[in-house]
């Protein structure tokens, strides 16, 4: 599987159509970097290829369809008095089969609060006899989401990898290889059968602030995905702003802000 192209439509940092090329100019120059400040995108991107390949596994295996819907509202563009109802996602990849390479399209969009669709092309051919469930089967098994994290990574998932002394970053990433998390797995998707049941056993007053506690949970975490995003839209702002102060404070002293500052210690030496 290599991939081509990337299209970002009102994701994240990004407003309207954006198309990043994703395929190496020659074949003796086969690696593409990215660089950028804080809040550029750089991890946008990353998130984007995720979401789009794997959509609710990307963020997590215990994510009810609520929670993801939620999720994926979050990551619609928002921006100094811009606020868009719905985002996409358009991958370009090839693959091949049995000795036959062909490519394929995919494409993830969604709106405010509902959930997201999902289309896959073949040769810029839709497959039409595939429903949602069936491209999202044949988009797992390209790349098992057990170890994604050893082929989606950033410079800051290498850090963790080069820092980490205790070894469980690598040891989450073998477990997930050899299919070792799925007892984990398991376990959590049985422990969220039994709830329903063991809440019912419950007194009506701690059902209640049970209720009260996760709906609380539930807007905290939507306001801090909210409040990120806004973050990382004002970083460029923010640095744009510092690039003038430098400026004007270098014109200043350039039309005699110097000896403005000394003016007082001058006059002092002239009496």
């Amino acid at each position: 599987m290599i991939i081509k192209s990337l299209t970002l439509d009102n994701f994240r940092v990004f407003n309207g159509v954006n198309d990043i090329s994703l395929e190496p100019v020659s074949p003796d120059k086969p690696i593409i970097l990215f660089g950028g400040l804080n809040g550029a995108g750089k991890t946008s991107i990353l998130t984007g290829v995720r979401v789009a390949l794997y959509g609710r596994a990307a963020f997590g295996f215990n994510m009810t369809s609520t929670e993801y819907h939620e999720q994926l509202s979050a990551l619609i563009h928002k921006g100094n008095g811009v606020q868009h109802n719905n985002a996409s996602i358009e991958l370009v990849f090839t693959y091949s089969q049995q000795g036959v390479e062909n490519e394929y399209k995919v494409i993830r969009s969604w709106k405010k609060g509902q959930k997201d669709k999902l289309s896959l092309y073949k040769n810029d051919v839709v497959e039409a006899a595939l429903g949602y469930e069936q491209c999202q089967a044949f988009l797992n098994e390209l790349i098992p989401i057990g170890v994604a994290d050893l082929f989606f990574f950033d410079g800051e998932k290498i850090a963790d990898l080069a820092e980490d002394q205790s070894g469980a970053v690598l040891q989450t990433a073998v477990r997930r290889l050899l299919g070792i998390d799925v007892i984990e797995r398991l376990k959590n998707d049985l422990n969220i059968f039994l709830k329903p049941h063991q809440s019912q056993s419950m007194p009506d007053k701690i059902k209640n602030e049970v209720t009260e506690l996760e709906q609380q949970r539930k807007e905290l975490e939507k306001n801090y995905d909210t409040l990120v995003n806004s973050a990382d839209e004002l970083v460029p702002p923010i640095n744009a702003i510092s690039d003038n102060i430098l400026k004007a404070q270098s014109d200043v002293m350039s039309l005699g802000g110097a000896w403005a500052k000394t003016k007082a210690q001058e006059k002092a030496k002239v009496k």
